[in-house]
């Protein structure tokens, strides 16, 4: 199927085009973009039929997000909006979009996928899931890095049993410098091997003493992510 465009030109040309069949990592520290770039890849593919899997947030909350990206509605006044309306524009801009926010097993993913299939009549064409660490067991005496490896091995097992793009949003290791660059190490036993791709973001801070003072500016006025791809193996 055709590679799945994340709107971004230097990324997208990087991958040939965008995301194809396999394990995508988006990397980052909290709250520093990757969700803003996930809205922007749902939005750039509202024609294709796609599955979000958010565990991490609630549904409606997500659906608030979409919202205010197409409408330029600030989230507070979007929450006392009627339902109704609400409904329309989701309907509207993004027709083919599934969100399940719970915590589900490979099995009942799989079979959602399905579903959905059979609902709209026509193949899944992306699947996203917000986060990885979601999908780590946490045994009794299991350690953390063990426990992340076998999330990482149920992505890729994932990703080979649908044979789709899926994107994983991922969190850098908080041990790791906030405002350092991100590389393979921050990302705490996290899919760096079995991950096709990996994309990472980073929001400057004001407070980093490495930036100049124009920067600084545009970063207390005008927020900006920096979006780096640190693992590329897609043959196209």
């Amino acid at each position: 199927s055709p590679p799945i465009p994340f709107g971004l030109p230097e990324v997208d040309k990087a991958l040939g085009g965008g995301l194809r069949s396999g394990l995508h990592l988006l990397a980052g520290y909290q709250h520093n973009g990757k969700t803003q770039l996930l809205l922007r890849l749902l939005w750039e593919n509202r024609d294709k039929a796609v599955l979000l899997f958010s565990p991490d947030e609630d549904a409606e909350q997500v659906m608030f997000k979409l919202i205010s990206l197409v409408t330029s509605t600030p989230l507070t006044d979007i929450i006392v909006k009627p339902a109704a309306w609400k409904k329309d524009v989701m309907k509207e801009h993004f027709p083919l979009l599934a969100i399940d926010d719970e915590k589900r097993s490979k099995y009942d993913m799989m079979t959602y996928i399905q579903e959905a299939e059979q609902f709209w009549q026509r193949k899944i064409q992306l699947c996203a899931y917000d986060y990885m660490g979601y999908l780590a067991s946490g045994g009794r005496g299991e350690d953390f890095g063990g426990s992340m490896m076998k999330a990482a091995n149920t992505a890729k097992d994932l990703t080979r049993d649908t044979r789709l793009p899926w994107l994983f949003l991922h969190q850098a290791n908080r041990s790791a410098s906030k405002g350092g660059q991100l590389s393979a190490a921050s990302l705490s036993y996290g899919g760096e091997q079995q991950a096709m791709t990996i994309m990472t973001v980073r929001r400057p801070q004001p407070s980093d003493p490495s930036i100049t003072m124009r920067e600084k500016h545009q970063e207390e006025h005008q927020p900006t992510i920096r979006v780096g791809l640190i693992k590329n193996k897609q043959t196209y």
